[in-house]
């Protein structure tokens, strides 16, 4: 097992303070969207890292939506693990073991919620970390795409967006 491909995404998970989601459904009841905000990233020992995510959804009939995630990643011999801190950090929920292949990290088996799959899919384009989420059941036919970045890979379009107003120099 390729172990560079993980440890390349983690020290980039580390710098991450910056995201960008995308929402599609197949469906007309499912939600689609794009969201933006901001990472703050606690390393509370050398293996683990806590994303707190904040920021504002834009969805459907131009609703906006805030939002808040808290995250744990864990890094371990040959894969990542990923947790939901919805309940807090003493009752992680658990969502995938992500483990290398050629170009991108996958989830070994998809986390299901109820009747719903979450399958995941972790790689790196144009310098960002893109977390991809493909959930299906008997009433979500969604993806989802987060774009994490630090702000200093960010393009100067993303820096704008994120700041909130025009582009500074």
């Amino acid at each position: 097992m390729d172990t560079s491909l993980i440890d390349t995404i983690w020290q980039q998970l580390r710098r991450i303070d910056r995201l960008h989601g995308e929402c599609s459904s197949r469906l007309e009841t499912g939600w689609n969207g794009r969201g933006r905000g901001r990472v703050d990233v606690k390393q509370t020992n050398v293996h683990t890292l806590i994303f707190d995510e904040q920021g504002h959804w834009n969805g459907n009939a131009s609703m906006q939506l805030p939002f808040r995630n808290v995250y744990r990643w864990c890094l371990g011999d040959d894969q990542i693990a990923l947790s939901h801190l919805r309940f807090g950090a003493d009752h992680p929920v658990f969502l995938v073991d992500l483990l290398a292949a050629k170009d991108h990290l996958y989830a070994a088996n998809p986390h299901s919620c109820g009747e719903d799959c979450y399958d995941a899919k972790l790689s790196i384009q144009d310098g960002a970390l893109l977390l991809e989420w493909t959930v299906t059941g008997p009433a979500k036919d969604e993806y989802l795409r987060y774009t994490y970045r630090s702000l200093n890979h960010s393009t100067a379009q993303e820096r704008q967006l994120y700041s909130g107003g025009p582009l500074r120099t």
